[in-house]
């Protein structure tokens, strides 16, 4: 049942969409170079008109109840027993949730960061984009969470998740924020301004981050992660081959700051940004590999 909040924001979009739609496309066709807005007296005032989101909690029963609410998810792709591989694993608690219910799970990631209970599981430490030291076709589910904005080479990535997939294996994987959306900085707790990626230069993020310090992935860091920026047509297209089956795509869409790109219009224009890219804000991909790949197609 909806709910009366979710009906006016729905009434509201069906009004008012169009006409900002119009509105930011045409500033986003200008071609004059973009012009970020470095000024303190504006940081300061977005910065005190957004609160710190928290996107994830890190606390122990909550990284606990994350991994079986996705763990969940993925069995209903494929019975026990199968043998699966979660890439860009994190604390690896998704795979050992997995593990739990009779999968023969194998984790991955740039970074050896896992919760105590998954260092019982198959690990390789390497980059998915460079290629992992695994047999081809061996894995009945491949997954990965929040991983494909960060990788360098979401093609590379891609293609080696394809090469380990066996012929009638399922890929699922969800990702983002996407760097064009709102929140694509990923600097929810620290610089919590949406769009802070066009409405500032680099140099001066830095600055501020550097200030304000940064608090991912329930830690304090030295940097962002790293982000590839590229867009949801971009990651639309890794998909379109011969070989393989779309059985569920979701974009999640993101209005509710496009308040931002019509009061600072020259930090957006130049970019060849399109709306969609500033309004999806994840994807979410269930493939099934079924057979060769016809380069022809």
């Amino acid at each position: 049942m909806i709910n009366l909040q979710t009906l006016t924001q729905r009434v509201h979009h069906a009004f008012w969409l169009p006409r900002a739609q119009h509105t930011i496309e045409h500033i986003l066709h200008r071609r004059e170079a973009p012009q970020p807005y470095d000024d303190e007296t504006i940081f300061w005032r977005l910065q005190r008109s957004y609160p710190p989101r928290l996107r994830y909690r890190y606390d122990t029963a909550s990284r606990w109840q994350r991994a079986v609410e996705r763990a969940q998810l993925l069995t209903r792709h494929l019975p026990a027993p199968g043998r699966v591989l979660e890439v860009g694993c994190g604390d690896g608690l998704t795979g050992y949730a997995l593990h739990c219910c009779g999968y023969d799970c194998t984790l991955a990631d740039v970074d050896d960061w896992r919760d105590e209970r998954a260092r019982s599981l198959q690990f390789l430490r390497a980059d998915v984009c460079v290629g992992l030291d695994l047999a081809a076709e061996q894995f009945d589910l491949i997954y990965s969470y929040n991983t494909l904005e960060h990788v360098a080479n979401p093609a590379a990535a891609f293609a080696e998740l394809l090469r380990l997939c066996r012929p009638g294996g399922f890929i699922a994987l969800k990702w983002g924020p996407l760097y064009a959306s709102a929140w694509g900085l990923h600097a929810y707790k620290t610089m919590p301004i949406p769009y802070a990626q066009f409405l500032f230069s680099a140099p001066f993020i830095e600055h501020k981050l550097r200030l304000l310090g940064i608090d991912d992935l329930g830690t304090v860091r030295d940097a962002l992660q790293p982000l590839n920026r590229w867009r949801a047509a971009q990651f639309r297209a890794l998909w379109q081959r011969s070989d393989l089956t779309v059985l569920a795509y979701d974009a999640t869409h993101e209005y509710d700051h496009l308040s931002l790109v019509t009061r600072f219009p020259a930090a957006f224009t130049g970019q060849t940004l399109t709306f969609e890219d500033l309004t999806v804000k994840n994807l979410r991909l269930l493939l099934q590999k079924t057979g060769a790949h016809d380069a022809r197609s």
